[in-house]
C-alpha cells in the first residue's frame, strides 16, 4: 500500500487499519484512509492502489478507501 500512495503528489499521507462495523460488516476488514490535496481525482488513486494490491488484499477480500482532504 505504501509504494502504491508514494508516488503520487496529491497523496500528503495514508493509514491502513483494520476495521468493523456491526451493523454493516460480516466480518473485519482492511480500511485504507488517504488524505489529500483538494482537487485530488480520487479514482486515478483508489484505482492505483488497487491494481498494485488487489490480488494481495486477505480475506474477505476487499479494501475500502476512505479520502480525507487536507
Amino acid at each position: 500500500v505504501a509504494s502504491a500512495v508514494a508516488g503520487i503528489d496529491e497523496v500528503t499521507g495514508h493509514r491502513l487499519v483494520r476495521t468493523f462495523n456491526l451493523e454493516r460488516d460480516l466480518e473485519p476488514h482492511l480500511t485504507l484512509r488517504v488524505m489529500v490535496r483538494q482537487g485530488t481525482d480520487r479514482r486515478a488513486v483508489a484505482d492505483r492502489v488497487i491494481d498494485a494490491v488487489g490480488d494481495s488484499i486477505p480475506p474477505p477480500g476487499y479494501l475500502d478507501i476512505v479520502f480525507d482532504d487536507g
